[in-house]
């Protein structure tokens, strides 16, 4: 292969070009003057332009813009490496991939037209780069590298289904304050949105596995609800955080995660638990707690104010009128409230008052002759 050698496109501009089997290679000369709007060209010394050589833009302190012909199938190492005013590229059809440090440090970048199209962003491809409010990513993604994302200014993420990924993808994103992954989306990898600090809502929709470490030092992440569609929740995945609260489905309970039992908590001011039968009520058991409780989460090194297990597709069985009205007897309409609303599928962002939420289900004994009513209110 043979050696750069100067050539000028019709513009004027001089590129350093190189010979590859079938076309050119390319690289911005240093001597230019500077240009804040660059277009690589299609075609120079009579050849297809059909790479951006390695740190092509490398250190360019002038341009803002960047348009790259349709010719160009291959993107080198660090081919934009902190161009600290660049602002807009464009990205061939042809390219579904983006090298190491490719964007690295170009601090105000806000607009990469065809980014919907890429599919591997190798390491640093984008560290401490994209500065646009809002980034979506909802294509499937081969693989995220290392540090990818890391340390850029975006507020607000969609994401879609990620097969494979390195640690830090979006890692110390400071500005970063949502994330909604896709229906398609299936995992959040380990260490994913590590210490983004202000991120405070995240919606995980079908997500079925999230990595250790993954919102870890996230401290104004307060609020999470774990899908039903979750089967894998790593260690310590919300490292450090002060959740207030975390909603998890009740068919985790006792479930293996690594090699220790996870065990959810449920912190009630007033348990009721009442055995019976047609005919007879008896061993009531009645427990109230006093005052605010922080809880461990197990497993995620975090604490929660309130730990709430869920139902997806509650079983639902009828009172007697009888029972019911003993009930309500016994401990207020409350009941009552409580009761009609698990004959309806849980929701427990909708409080049935204002000022409690209401946890309730059936427990049916093996043997079917004897059931257990098990309410709880949890007061705010």
């Amino acid at each position: 292969m043979s050696e750069y050698r100067v050539e000028y496109d019709k513009n004027g501009v001089r590129w350093n070009i190189k010979d590859r089997k079938d076309g050119i290679e390319v690289q911005l000369e240093k001597e230019n003057p500077l240009l804040e709007k660059i277009e690589v060209p299609s075609q120079l010394a009579d050849k297809p332009v059909i790479a951006l050589s390695e740190k092509s833009f490398y250190n360019n302190m002038s341009v803002k813009e960047i348009r790259l012909s349709d010719t160009i199938m291959e993107i080198g190492e660090a081919a934009f490496l902190n161009c600290p005013c660049l602002e807009k590229v464009s990205i061939p059809q042809n390219i579904n991939k983006l090298p190491k440090w490719c964007f690295a440090y170009c601090r105000k970048l806000k607009e990469v037209e065809g980014l919907d199209q890429i599919i591997i962003f190798e390491s640093y491809s984008f560290y401490k780069a994209f500065a646009a409010a809002e980034l979506v990513l909802e294509q499937e993604i081969e693989f995220i590298g290392h540090y990818a994302f890391s340390e850029c200014s975006i507020e607000k993420l969609y994401i879609g289904h990620i097969i494979h990924a390195g640690k830090m993808g979006f890692a110390r994103c400071h500005n970063l304050q949502e994330v909604y992954f896709s229906n398609f989306a299936k995992a959040v990898p380990a260490y994913f949105f590590f210490a983004c600090e202000n991120l405070e809502k995240v919606s995980l929709n079908f997500v079925t596995a999230i990595g250790e470490y993954a919102f870890g030092k996230c401290r104004h992440l307060k609020n999470l609800k774990f899908p039903a569609s979750l089967e894998k929740i790593g260690i310590n995945s919300l490292f450090e955080n002060q959740m207030e609260s975390v909603i998890i489905p009740e068919k985790y309970n006792m479930v293996f995660y690594g090699e220790k039992a996870a065990k959810f908590i449920i912190r009630p001011t007033l348990t009721i638990t009442l055995k019976y039968n047609e005919k007879e009520w008896k061993d009531e058991k009645k427990e109230i707690y006093y005052g605010e409780k922080i809880d461990d989460l197990p497993l995620l090194e975090t604490t929660c104010k309130e730990i709430i297990g869920w139902y997806e597709n509650p079983i639902q069985e009828q009172l007697s009128d009888e029972f019911l009205e003993f009930l309500v007897l016994k401990f207020g309409t409350w009941v009552k409230k409580l009761y009609e609303t698990t004959l309806q599928p849980y929701n427990f962002e909708k409080p049935i008052y204002s000022d409690l939420l209401l946890y309730a289900k059936w427990r049916i004994k093996e043997n079917e002759s004897e059931k257990w009513f098990e309410a709880k209110k949890l007061c705010d």
